[in-house]
């Protein structure tokens, strides 16, 4: 989106979203369009999502706001528009409003805010998001028979393992000189791994590469490499259609080089690189091929180098 319209597009939003905080006379409230017209209003929104025309679908969604203030469904689709356009001040408006007309709705609206967020203001937004996964976690049966987990309960776990990824990371990066930084990053990470280590069907990626990369910062590469290589194995027994996302492949390859493992990072990168590459990979994402190239080519020099090294 171009500065033009990206300034129009965040006028407009200020606009619509102060009047949805604003008392409605009843004149307002009385203009409110009909169900099947607000239905079909928001319909139009959706097809403009799913054909990545971001900045008609925030039109639309705020044309939808200027008559109906409390529609949920158009202030969390104008919240996912404006996090896609990379508008950070009103995808953050947006999603506050969303929180204010259904407090204990989707936790994801407390983990976006986190992650548009920074220092103390994101852990704040993380931390009320986490307590809400852990009593959806809580509420859910731990198990449909007697020895597997339920989907539903399986699905908390995951999120909240997740989510708590996303606290270690902050502290790893600009929250790094909060009170007990370093204790409170070990302990998000530790309990990420230790929700998802017991599984059966290991699926997530995350806690295995933040809590490795918690203990590179600590300087204990001995105890990062069990972790990374746990990593490996879920890429490994993944399907083609369910393998971890690129970001995080990239960052588990370059946690393999600074624990000294370069043959198992060059292996990783390569893989990575070449599913990238293939008809199969979705063409959106092959964004990543420089990086993991740039990886593979930094991985085969230390390989190459270490024999120099022995002696």
């Amino acid at each position: 989106m171009s500065s033009k319209k990206a300034a129009k597009a965040r006028r407009r939003g200020e606009a619509a979203i102060a009047a949805a905080e604003a008392p409605q006379p009843i004149s307002a409230r009385n203009a409110v369009p009909s169900e099947e017209m607000l239905a079909s209003l928001l319909a139009a929104a959706q097809a403009h999502v799913d054909t990545l025309d971001m900045e008609a679908a925030i039109t639309v969604y705020l044309q939808i706001l200027a008559s109906s203030p409390q529609c949920l469904a158009a202030v969390d689709g104008l919240a996912d528009a404006y996090m896609q356009v990379g508008d950070r001040e009103q995808a953050m408006h947006a999603l506050k409003r969303s929180i204010e007309l259904q407090p204990d709705g989707g936790a994801d609206r407390f983990m976006n805010l986190g992650q548009l967020s920074e220092g103390a203001g994101a852990l704040a937004w993380l931390e009320r998001g986490i307590a809400m996964l852990r009593k959806q976690r809580e509420a859910c049966s731990s198990s449909s028979s007697d020895s597997e987990p339920s989907d539903a309960w399986l699905r908390a776990t995951h999120e909240l393992a997740t989510a708590l990824c996303s606290v270690a990371e902050v502290f790893l990066t600009d929250a790094c000189d909060e009170p007990e930084a370093e204790e409170r990053c070990d302990a998000a990470a530790s309990e990420a791994v230790e929700l998802v280590r017991p599984l059966a069907h290991q699926t997530l990626l995350e806690p295995y590469v933040t809590l490795a990369s918690v203990r590179l910062s600590q300087q204990r590469p001995v105890e990062s490499r069990p972790l990374l290589l746990a990593a490996l194995d879920i890429i490994a027994n993944s399907d083609e259609d369910a393998l971890p996302p690129f970001d995080v492949r990239l960052s588990c390859a370059k946690l393999l080089m600074e624990a000294g493992e370069p043959a198992q990072a060059l292996a990783e990168a390569t893989a990575a690189c070449e599913f990238a590459q293939s008809d199969a990979c979705p063409s959106d994402e092959r964004e990543w091929i420089p990086q993991l190239l740039e990886l593979c080519e930094e991985a085969r020099a230390a390989c190459e180098a270490e024999p120099c090294e022995e002696d």
